[in-house]
């Protein structure tokens, strides 16, 4: 994704700005004044660009549960705990219209 990001933008204006200074760690990544947010579930070469606020929502369907636990397995003989953190969401698109996929590739 990040190899897509600097061939497809190298026609384009690139602002790079880092949130503190000296921090490499804290650099946020804009192309044509929008943020870019690097992703795993894209394959490299693919955009996803898209009118986000009120045509996107997502839903808490189940409140975060944290459950502790001794009693898997051998925990308790080996002084150990198991911890299970949950929880259910649902992204609704009410609009799909209003987010847009492509291929870099292509749109250059």
């Amino acid at each position: 994704m990040m190899r897509s990001f600097w061939l497809g933008s190298i026609s384009a204006k690139i602002s790079v700005r880092a949130t503190r200074p000296n921090s490499a760690s804290f650099v946020s990544l804009e192309l044509w004044g929008l943020p870019v947010v690097p992703s795993q579930s894209m394959a490299p070469g693919e955009f996803l660009v898209g009118q986000f606020a009120g045509n996107c929502f997502i839903f808490d369907r189940l409140d975060t549960e944290v459950l502790l636990s001794t009693e898997d397995g051998d925990n308790f003989v080996k002084n150990m705990a198991t911890v299970r953190i949950e929880s259910r969401l649902a992204f609704v698109v009410t609009r799909p219209e209003a987010l847009i996929t492509g291929d870099l590739a292509a749109s250059t």
